[in-house]
């Protein structure tokens, strides 16, 4: 969201001439010759190019403040669209998955532990996180063992709903308009 309105931005402060895609240049070339490069040079180069206002929707961005896109974000072809998402939240240590496979921080209140699931479970199998992570309706299924007993636990792992941003195409804009 910050690149896409910095982007914005850019382009309607230069009438069209620049974009982001010049700001990213400009670091790329600092890098290139070897020169510093980082945040500090970053916040100097969109400073410059957008005004002292640039440093504060920096530090928005980094404090996790809800940023609105500007309608013009994807020229007149896409509007930003407020919805609420839920964030995935797997309820327990990621690496519960991966090392020894026992459940290992299981976050008190989460979907996982209203389902059932109790710290030290073994796992025997589960969904794959990465399919469970793409689709926010796909259910986490974990086959597990506990106390010499299996047992199937399946729960939505998603946190509490927040609010963010989607483009949607505007139907009736033609795609020889969606250039930018």
């Amino acid at each position: 969201m910050y690149l896409a309105s910095v982007d914005a931005e850019v382009r309607t402060k230069s009438r069209g001439k620049r974009s982001l895609d010049d700001l990213v240049l400009e670091i790329l070339e600092r890098q290139r010759k070897k020169e510093k490069y980082g945040i500090p040079e970053w916040l100097d180069t969109v400073t410059r190019e957008l005004g002292p206002g640039a440093r504060n929707e920096f530090q928005k961005m980094t404090s996790g403040a809800t940023l609105v896109p500007p309608a013009n974000s994807f020229a007149p072809c896409f509007a930003p669209t407020k919805s609420e998402d839920r964030v995935f939240e797997l309820g327990f240590e990621q690496q519960s998955l991966e090392r020894e496979r026992r459940v290992h921080g299981l976050v008190e209140g989460s979907a996982a532990a209203i389902a059932g699931l109790r710290n030290d479970d073994l796992i025997l199998e589960s969904s794959r996180l990465a399919d469970v992570q793409d689709d926010p309706t796909q259910l986490m299924r974990l086959k597990i063992r506990r106390a010499n007993e299996e047992r199937t636990i399946s729960y939505l792992p998603r946190g509490t709903a927040i609010q963010s941003y989607h483009w949607v195409r505007v139907n009736n804009v033609p795609d020889s308009a969606c250039k930018l």
